[in-house]
């Protein structure tokens, strides 16, 4: 079980909605769980991305819904999937050049 925790990322409302014209668009860059994956051993890992700070906030919660560990990585992955063996496949844009990246990130927790 995962808690909503209101102090760390409020609520987004309905300021991701906008006009363009007559249409109604949806904003995607705001603050979301992007991924949330049940490792081997059923811990659960909960992935944040911030868009407009371009960081990620990567959870891992005990299978009681107790936090363990909540760290801010200075990248905004996009992940995608979880191997076999514990990696996250996930994606990220570097700013400077527009391109995107695909990278395999271990899981280590200390």
């Amino acid at each position: 079980m995962i808690a909503e925790d209101p102090r760390l990322i409020p609520a987004i409302g309905d300021e991701f909605i906008y006009r363009d014209g007559n249409a109604r668009k949806f904003r995607w860059s705001f603050t979301r769980s992007f991924a949330v994956f049940a490792l081997k051993d059923g811990r659960i890992l909960n992935i944040v991305r911030d868009a407009t700070a371009q960081t990620s906030l990567w959870e891992l919660y005990e299978r009681d819904g107790r936090l363990l560990t909540r760290e801010r990585v200075r990248r905004a992955y996009k992940p995608f999937a979880l191997t076999r063996d514990g990696d996250v496949l996930a994606a990220y844009e570097d700013l400077d050049t527009g391109e995107h990246f695909a990278t395999r990130l271990r899981v280590a927790v200390r």
